[in-house]
């Protein structure tokens, strides 16, 4: 596989055969009239080709000057919510990705930052976690939906305006509440930065269960056996219960030990900072996992968990990372925050169209052969970091082969290949 190779016709017919979506974007045209639908096919069609999927490139394969592809992005008639209903439609047709109450629905941010002279409607400060600084753009609010086979498909993506809401955390209930309308999913799984006890309450109003990640110090209600002497003036709230930390229960208490490390499950809680929005009784897990520092603490709207569930919870959880690898993949290969965009309904019309794209590449890859080699292309491009010229000289090797050689195990071959140069392992 290392040497010069001369590709033939035949061998590049079949390449584009393979990884073909002409069909798949032809289910979306009756979302557009005929010239709108020619710029949408040209801007997917190169985010699928992972090309630097610059506004200029995008203009060049629509046949289009730029200034029309900008009118495409920012004034053309064509609906965000149309799309979107109709990606969800396509994927959950399939039997593996119905919509499901098992399913999980994960909440998580992320930033699109700008440079510091631009003129975007609505641009602000915001917290860039992967910079570990404050830098001028947008805060991304994103979606994504877990299945209880661990396939997961972004569910939605909306840009932040500061101008319409009085605090971040009113845009999330808003958002929570549109995704909850378009998913059967039962548990909504958010990270410690959400911790709000209004986004909390409105989860259980919706008929839902939540699971957030909490820290070790925090107070609780729990239930006590010692009766407390009646005093003049006001009472407690809670008379049969009291206040301590998790960190100081769990000091007088044995932990359960599990393959994934200690476990301790405190039932029938209340939590301190939530009881005037959150009334109902939680239980807190706490892990304590071999070779780290701090331990996994853990609040569920059950009151009551078994081991058994508690370490399913806890795998829910760690599912809770399927939206960061999604956000990369976005921002590696497809480009998301990388446009010249300058209004919000612009950006989240591009953010849809990315959607779009890695929609059609997973339904790719699950409706290969797992060993094909499509399939094992898909995979390392959604895994790797962006690198456009290794990826084409890969892909056309990869292929140079089947077609010579159609009787060699390529897929095993590829894979030896993927392992031993880019150590990624099937």
């Amino acid at each position: 596989m290392d040497g010069v190779f001369i590709f033939h016709h035949a061998t590049m017919d079949r390449v584009q055969r393979s990884l073909s979506f002409s069909k798949s974007i032809a289910q979306y045209a009756q979302c557009f009239d005929t010239r709108t639908y020619r710029s949408f096919r040209a801007v997917i069609e190169s985010l699928l080709l992972l090309s630097d999927c610059t506004q200029a490139e995008f203009a060049m394969r629509a046949k289009k000057s730029l200034a029309a592809l900008q009118y495409f992005f920012q004034k053309a008639r064509w609906s965000v919510a149309k799309i979107n209903a109709l990606r969800l439609s396509i994927i959950r047709h399939r039997k593996e990705t119905a919509d499901r109450a098992t399913d999980t629905l994960i909440l998580d941010g992320t930033v699109a930052p700008r440079d510091k002279d631009c003129e975007s409607e609505g641009i602000s400060r915001v917290w860039d976690n992967c910079r570990k600084a404050t830098v001028a753009g947008y805060e991304v609010f994103g979606a994504a939906i877990v299945t209880a086979s661990c396939i997961k498909y972004p569910l939605a993506l909306k840009v932040y305006d500061p101008r319409k809401w009085d605090s971040v955390f009113q845009a999330w209930i808003k958002f929570l509440r549109w995704c909850l309308k378009r998913t059967k999913a039962m548990l909504v799984v958010v990270d410690k930065g959400f911790r709000n006890s209004f986004l909390l309450a409105a989860i259980l109003e919706e008929g839902r269960q939540f699971l957030v990640r909490v820290t070790y110090t925090m107070p609780v209600w729990i239930l006590t056996k010692k009766k407390r002497e009646k005093k003049r003036g006001r009472q407690p709230r809670f008379p049969d219960r009291e206040k301590r930390s998790v960190q100081n229960i769990l000091d007088h208490r044995e932990g359960i030990k599990t393959n994934k490390g200690t476990l301790w499950v405190i039932g029938d809680a209340i939590v301190d900072a939530w009881k005037d929005e959150v009334q109902q009784a939680c239980a807190i897990i706490v892990l304590r996992r071999r070779g780290f520092r701090e331990p996994l603490v853990l609040c569920s709207s059950e009151s009551h968990c078994t081991v058994e569930r508690a370490l399913e919870l806890v795998g829910c959880y760690f599912r809770r990372w399927n939206i960061e690898t999604t956000f990369l993949e976005l921002k590696s290969w497809f480009q998301l925050t990388n446009n010249k965009l300058n209004t919000i309904c612009a950006i989240e019309r591009h953010f849809t169209l990315c959607l779009v794209a890695h929609s059609l590449l997973q339904g790719k890859e699950r409706r290969s052969d797992p060993g094909h080699p499509i399939t094992l292309f898909i995979r390392f491009v959604l895994r790797k970091t962006r690198n456009i010229k290794e990826i084409t000289l890969l892909s056309l090797k990869c292929f140079y082969e089947m077609s010579i050689s159609p009787l060699v195990d390529l897929a095993s071959l590829f894979a030896q290949f993927l392992a031993k140069n880019y150590g990624i392992s099937r």
